[in-house]
C-alpha cells in the first residue's frame, strides 16, 4: 500500500498527524521538510494544501487529532500512516508531545512499530 492508496479520510489523518508531529517542534528541520515534501509529492502538492486547510478546518487542538485518528479502521493505513509519521518525527527525535502522541497511537490502532526513544 502507499499514499495514494488511502482513502480521503486516511489521507487526512496523515496530514493532521504529520502537521502535529512537525509543529510539535519549535522550527521545522531540513529532513522533516524533506518528509512533508514526499507526502506532499504522493498526494500532489495542491491535494496536500487542501488537505492541510481542511485538518485546519476540522482538527482542534491534540484531542480533535485523536478522534480523526481513531476514525482510522484500515490495518493496512493504519500501519502506512504510522510509520510515515515515525519517518518525519525521527529527523529532531522523538520526545514531548511526538512521542506522546506516537506511543499512543501504537497502543490505539495496536501496531507493533519500534521508534527510537529520546
Amino acid at each position: 500500500m502507499d499514499i495514494l492508496d488511502l482513502t480521503h479520510e486516511e489521507k487526512v489523518a496523515l496530514v493532521g498527524l504529520v502537521e502535529f508531529l512537525v509543529e510539535s517542534d519549535r522550527a521545522a528541520s531540513d529532513d522533516e521538510v524533506a518528509q512533508i515534501n514526499a507526502i506532499a509529492g504522493a498526494v500532489g502538492g495542491g491535494n496536500y494544501r487542501e488537505l492541510a486547510a481542511e485538518v485546519d478546518q476540522r482538527v482542534s487542538g491534540e484531542d480533535g487529532l485523536r478522534d480523526l485518528l481513531q476514525g482510522v479502521e484500515r490495518p493496512e493505513a493504519r500501519e502506512l500512516i504510522l510509520e510515515k509519521a515515525i519517518e518525519a518525527a525521527i529527523p529532531d527525535g522523538i520526545r514531548g508531545r511526538e512521542g506522546k502522541i506516537l506511543s499512543w497511537l501504537k497502543s490505539e490502532w495496536g501496531i507493533e512499530i519500534e521508534f527510537p526513544d529520546s
